[in-house]
């Protein structure tokens, strides 16, 4: 099972190759949807209330990559970019990317979880949601983005599910997380021509060739309420609230009604970003900042306004799955 992701790009620091304790970055970035190329097994995150709080020191790392010499901390030299890898166990996955040519740094860690800067113990319990990923630090115009997508293709298996050989859980997941739009493009291009290939049939799975992720969803809404018709830049929606046939369209200065049902309103809106967590609300996942729990499985949470939005125990996996 292959993962596409957006992310932000920030990643805490991981260890040198030389350190084998498994201690690494950890990742916080938007709540998206990915794309599950290879169905064998579905990733299994664990309930809000069971997810393990983590903390907020960052594991210590030491300054220079063992082998190629380079930082292991930015800020990058000027136009270098991270690119993020989950393929299995990180410590093969990175020598794999050290040895491109043109690649400035690597490090290894842990993206694409819940709890912040999880210790190895933590990450294999599966109770923090991350997978092990190696990280390429790399500029443009020294090696191309599509040089490290080959990398992650030809050297692990994406249809094993949550395991690379004798590794087996969620963390050793195969993923790809995206840090600019040209990632994105090229990572979802090639990922079309392999499976074009060798799995036709889950071509379905992937947006048109291309078509960004996020292309297909609409950017502005328009609104008539109160007898003016109101143009709506979807980012600035912070959630939405079912009334019958009617929807509450909140932001962060206005309230408006929607005369739209409630399931036609999510097929206009990116799932990346615009979850349901309760029959009767989306919520914009860039607009949590804390998630509350609750009892029962239930949890609230805490959006920039200081408006809480229950999440009900039918929705609680979208807490694990958008990174908060």
């Amino acid at each position: 099972m292959l993962r596409l992701r957006g992310d932000d790009g920030e990643v805490s620091r991981g260890q040198a190759p030389s350190r084998y304790d498994g201690y690494g970055p950890s990742s916080r970035g938007p709540g998206v949807t990915t794309m599950q190329l290879f169905q064998r097994r579905h990733v299994q995150f664990p309930p809000p209330e069971h997810v393990l709080r983590g903390r907020d020191q960052r594991m210590p790392v030491p300054d220079r990559h063992l082998v190629l010499g380079t930082p292991l901390v930015g800020p990058w030299p000027e136009g270098c970019r991270p690119a993020s890898f989950g393929m299995g166990c990180f410590w093969g996955a990175e020598k794999f990317l050290w040895n491109v040519p043109g690649v400035y740094s690597t490090f290894v860690g842990y993206q694409g979880g819940i709890t912040p800067n999880p210790t190895y113990d933590e990450v294999c319990s599966g109770r923090t949601a991350h997978a092990e990923v190696a990280v390429a630090v790399y500029h443009p115009a020294a090696v191309a983005y599509d040089s490290l997508l080959k990398v992650f293709w030809e050297n692990h298996d994406p249809t094993q599910g949550n395991r690379q050989g004798n590794d087996v859980g969620t963390a050793y997941r195969s993923a790809i997380y995206w840090t600019t739009p040209e990632q994105e493009s090229a990572a979802i291009a090639l990922a079309q021509a392999v499976l074009a290939e060798v799995a036709p049939d889950a071509m379905d799975t992937m947006p048109e060739e291309g078509e960004g992720a996020g292309a297909r969803y609409e950017k502005l809404i328009n609104i008539k309420d109160r007898g003016q018709i109101f143009r709506v830049d979807v980012d600035s929606i912070e959630r939405i609230e079912a009334a019958g046939d009617y929807m509450c369209i909140y932001t962060a200065d206005n309230s408006l009604i929607l005369r739209e049902t409630m399931k036609d309103l999510e097929r206009r809106l990116d799932p990346r970003v615009f979850q349901r967590v309760h029959r009767s609300w989306i919520v914009n996942l860039n607009n949590v900042r804390q998630v509350k729990p609750h009892t029962n499985g239930e949890c609230f949470l805490i959006l920039e306004s200081g408006a809480d939005v229950k999440v009900s125990r039918s929705y609680r996996d979208v807490v694990a799955r958008f990174v908060h």
